[in-house]
């Protein structure tokens, strides 16, 4: 049994006493060598994994992981592209809200190519008419209702 020195007080106080004898204030009890292992090894799993998934990458796969990132911009891109194509042959519907689109694809540059069928004004569904939407150029054509669409569909959207 050894005496340290109270922190409160300053008086002689054993290291198996639960409290000083002079001040009543509680002694601060050791950290046990369990806790400490657990300690340890809790920060070498974490230095462990931190530095595991530190590895450098060669070019190859930064180029590899540059490509993919850019092919799924360009991919989102094209997914806005046709969502606003949609749109806008909704618009040009006469009951939009039957509009049940088919196969829509994009085209390079700028062109979205699909399938819509919608309700007339006697409201029976037409069967399926394909469209043309030229973003860059702000048309819109629907098979059927537009002058040189087979042409325009047979060198726009057919075949590519």
């Amino acid at each position: 049994m050894a005496l340290i020195k109270c922190k409160e007080c300053g008086g002689q106080v054993s290291t198996k006493a639960d409290s000083c004898p002079s001040c009543g204030a509680k002694l601060p009890r050791k950290t046990s060598l369990l806790t400490w292992v657990v300690l340890a090894i809790i920060v070498f799993t974490v230095v462990s994994w931190a530095s595991a998934n530190r590895t450098p990458k060669t070019p190859e796969q930064v180029a590899e992981e540059e490509a993919r990132r850019a092919e799924r911009e360009k991919q989102k891109e094209q997914m806005l592209l046709i969502a606003g194509a949609q749109s806008a042959v909704k618009a040009r519907l006469k009951d939009p809200d039957s509009a049940e689109f088919g196969q829509t694809v994009y085209r390079e540059p700028g062109i979205v190519c699909g399938l819509v069928n919608a309700k007339n004004s006697f409201g029976g569904y037409t069967g399926e008419k394909g469209f043309i939407v030229d973003i860059e150029g702000k048309t819109l054509m629907i098979q059927g209702e537009a002058d040189g669409f087979t042409k325009a569909w047979n060198s726009r959207c057919a075949a590519k």
